[in-house]
């Protein structure tokens, strides 16, 4: 079965995010990039990566 091994999420505030994800979402904190540029996180179920990646503004989501 194919797998997806890592999600990367846009966001506008890391440290905002990181909070969210980790209290909503109850996923596994690995830690934040240098200069707070992204963080990342871990399913331990299904042992795959999720990452924040920060950017200046927000971007719409678009699926084609």
């Amino acid at each position: 079965m194919l797998k997806i091994g890592a999600v990367f999420i846009p966001v506008t505030n890391v440290n905002k995010s990181v909070e969210w994800y980790k209290d909503v979402l109850e996923l596994n904190y690995v830690g934040t990039w240098p200069g707070d540029e992204g963080a990342d996180f871990y399913f331990n179920t299904e042992k795959q990566y999720l990452s924040l990646v920060k950017v200046n503004k927000k971007q719409p989501t678009v699926f084609s």
